[in-house]
């Protein structure tokens, strides 16, 4: 199935250039195409860059037809963005969405986007977690979870532990390492 958009903005979605992917989107809409398919993708590129409030908004003021002929999917997303503004880690519930066909790609990109933030707020928020838990709360595998884990630190594993050495900048003039132990369990 081809998407239901112009194919300027299919560029701008195969480019990942989400910035004038959501212009786009904004014109079209104001211009008077709210079709299910430009207020789903809309949304899903809102929550992409961060911006529930814009995708909250969108929602409340689709029009009830538009949002029916969706066939759930403008409410499922709206779901996933009180979700996220309720609690940052929201994978489980997007874990639980069906897109449709016209979405995979750009959910996708969503689901990978959440998974980052998710895990850079698990890192910055426990000073010893075990890898299954990390993976659980990302919906994803154990070596997932260790490919996920892209932050500037060196990792040292040894026997049931995985030891992160984390540089953080405190001040322009200073620096420190923060140790953060992860538990491996086999």
């Amino acid at each position: 199935m081809s998407a239901p958009w112009s194919a300027a903005l299919q560029r701008f979605l195969d480019t990942k250039d989400i910035s004038n992917a959501i212009a786009t989107c904004e014109d079209l809409e104001l211009k008077g195409d709210a079709s299910p398919e430009l207020i789903s993708l809309l949304i899903t590129l809102y929550l992409i860059d961060g911006a529930t409030e814009n995708a909250v908004f969108l929602w409340k003021r689709t029009p009830l037809a538009v949002r029916q002929a969706s066939q759930g999917t403008i409410d499922a997303l709206h779901t996933l963005t009180t979700a996220i503004v309720q609690h940052p880690l929201a994978v489980p519930t997007l874990a639980t969405l069906s897109f449709p066909d016209y979405l995979r790609g750009i959910a996708d990109i969503l689901q990978d986007v959440m998974r980052q933030k998710s895990l850079a707020l698990l890192l910055k928020s426990y000073s010893v977690i075990q890898l299954n838990d990390i993976a659980t709360a990302l919906c994803i595998s154990r070596e997932q979870a260790l490919e996920g884990i892209d932050h500037p630190c060196e990792v040292t594993v040894t026997e049931r532990l995985l030891h992160f050495f984390v540089k953080i900048d405190t001040s322009s003039q200073r620096s420190t390492t923060t140790r953060l132990q992860l538990h491996a369990r086999r």
